[in-house]
């Protein structure tokens, strides 16, 4: 009697045992959206213009190795946020940081490559200086992959030429606002020597030798 008892007590622990397996398989735990999903969100609010909700979506996307498909198209779409010239608070140095890894990391050969060099050197010629590290030392570069060089930056970039004009520009104010300044000066002087001949002529006039 004992031993069916136990035997009882068995069937009902693995039974309970397989109920809670079977509630666990019929309803798993609940995930967040998955990659594919948080990428579309980031291109849809890119495409809306909402550059602070797009760099939220995919800025965890980008923290990883950009080794999958979707983790290099969300860094692709990211520097394309951080160089939107309607974006007032993009960052062309995270855009260049970001076009880097995925040059670094990119097999030869990648479509991604290309697109991510374009904007690479968007990033520098508006103003981002040259990553002093792009390889990141704990992702591993594929085998057939890049040598770790980056394209050098196109010069003198549209910033250099900007602040070229600009210079340009204050030189030639300057050199208008010392030309005004003379002209006042003669003008002044004109008035004077006006001044003066109207004075020998009264004097001349009234038949006073106008010599002091």
């Amino acid at each position: 009697m004992g031993w069916t008892v136990g035997l009882l007590a068995v069937v009902g622990v693995t039974a309970l045992s397989g109920c809670t397996t079977l509630r666990q398989v019929t309803h798993p735990t609940e995930r967040g959206p998955s990659p594919e999903a948080e990428l579309r969100a980031g291109a849809a609010a890119l495409d809306a213009g909402d550059f602070v909700s797009a760099r939220e979506r995919l800025a965890p996307l980008t923290a990883g190795c950009l080794n999958l498909p979707v983790e290099r198209q969300a860094a692709l779409l990211r520097a394309s946020a951080e160089l939107d010239p309607s974006n007032p608070d993009g960052v062309p140095t995270t855009a260049a940081a970001l076009t880097a890894r995925l040059l670094i990391h990119s097999p030869a050969g990648e479509p991604d490559a290309a697109l991510a060099r374009s904007l690479y050197l968007l990033a520098l010629d508006r103003g981002a200086s040259v990553p002093s590290e792009p390889y990141d030392m704990a992702c591993e570069a594929p085998a057939s992959g890049r040598t770790g060089t980056l394209p050098p930056a196109t010069t003198p970039s549209t910033i250099d030429r900007l602040s070229a004009l600009g210079d340009s520009l204050a030189m030639r104010n300057d050199s208008i606002a010392a030309l005004r300044a003379r002209s006042a000066e003669a003008e002044e002087r004109a008035q004077a020597l006006e001044q003066e001949l109207e004075r020998i002529r009264q004097l001349l006039r009234g038949g006073v030798d106008p010599r002091p």
